[in-house]
């Protein structure tokens, strides 16, 4: 049985509680500075638990699948890419000038 996950909830209550502030704030026809912030306050804080579960899903499908157009799909929902390791390190690795070795003048 699934049953939608609790952050998922509270999104989507964040969301309706959002227009609530808004129809509130708004009464007097103009938002202020004060209402503003409050306001991006709030959706920075619902973007952040929005982008945490987004992040969960596709660790999740990630776990479960392995790498499939779904999980990269899931990975660029949350902002983020799925990378192969070993083609990072091989990116990553230092490239060294070999120089001859140095003779020794004392033989």
């Amino acid at each position: 049985m699934n049953t939608i996950h609790p952050l998922d909830t509270e999104v989507l209550d964040m969301w309706d509680t959002k227009g609530a502030m808004i129809r509130v704030f708004s009464r007097d026809g103009v938002i202020c500075a004060d209402e503003r912030l409050v306001l991006d306050r709030f959706e920075t804080h619902r973007h952040n638990i929005g982008s945490y579960r987004l992040r969960e899903i596709a660790a999740d499908a990630l776990k479960r699948n392995g790498v499939t157009k779904l999980v990269r799909r899931y990975f660029l929902d949350a902002g983020l890419n799925v990378v192969d390791l070993e083609t990072e390190r091989r990116k990553r690795t230092a490239n060294v000038i070999q120089f001859p070795s140095h003779r020794n003048e004392a033989s």
